[in-house]
């Protein structure tokens, strides 16, 4: 139950980016990314101060994170404010609803009712990584054309089930960045 309430936070607050970027200015949404990550930085080092939500955080956190709280919240934050700094708003807002809608529909689908183990990867499955696939198509073909939007996610979907040293709330925004501003 934990892991619904958890990739239900991701898809639901990852996005909230989005309209902060559309809203404010460059140098303001820089600077609420800069106290965000510092924020989230503090909490992952266990800071005192934040003590009073660490319940929340500890109730959203996956049981092999628990020594760094939140450590997946700021490779998330950190990936999205790269993508803010190098791309422009329309990549921005594609490589946010990629890691909100794809990496979070993985998780829960593959969890729940995931059969088939891949492969390469053990860890994850054939329907949560179809199911990466296709939310981040319906996202993407919001903004982009058709063909591009299929092919963003097929690699997104790939790079997310690959068994990789880094994690994926950090690869999955760039390397959608990369295809989306590539190839438009």
């Amino acid at each position: 139950m934990r892991e619904l309430y958890r990739k239900t936070f991701h898809i639901l607050v990852i996005p909230i980016w989005i309209p902060i970027c559309l809203i404010f200015s460059k140098k303001i949404t820089f600077f609420l990314f800069i106290l965000v990550i510092f924020v989230n930085f503090l909490v992952v080092k266990r800071v005192k101060i934040f003590r009073p939500i660490y319940p929340l955080i500890y109730f959203l956190e996956r049981e092999r994170n628990l020594q760094r709280p939140a450590i997946q919240s700021l490779y998330a934050n950190l990936s999205l404010f790269l993508v803010f700094l190098l791309f422009d708003q329309r990549t921005f807002i594609g490589s946010t609803l990629v890691l909100s809608l794809g990496d979070g529909f993985s998780t829960l689908i593959g969890y729940y009712f995931g059969k088939v183990r891949l492969p390469y990867n053990e860890k994850k499955t054939l329907e949560g990584s179809l199911s990466f696939l296709l939310s981040s198509f319906l996202a993407l073909n919001f903004l982009y054309p058709t063909d591009l939007a299929l092919l963003c996610s097929l690699i997104c979907a790939l790079v997310e089930s690959l068994p990789l040293k880094v994690d994926d709330n950090f690869s999955v925004p760039l390397v959608a960045s990369f295809v989306l501003s590539y190839n438009s």
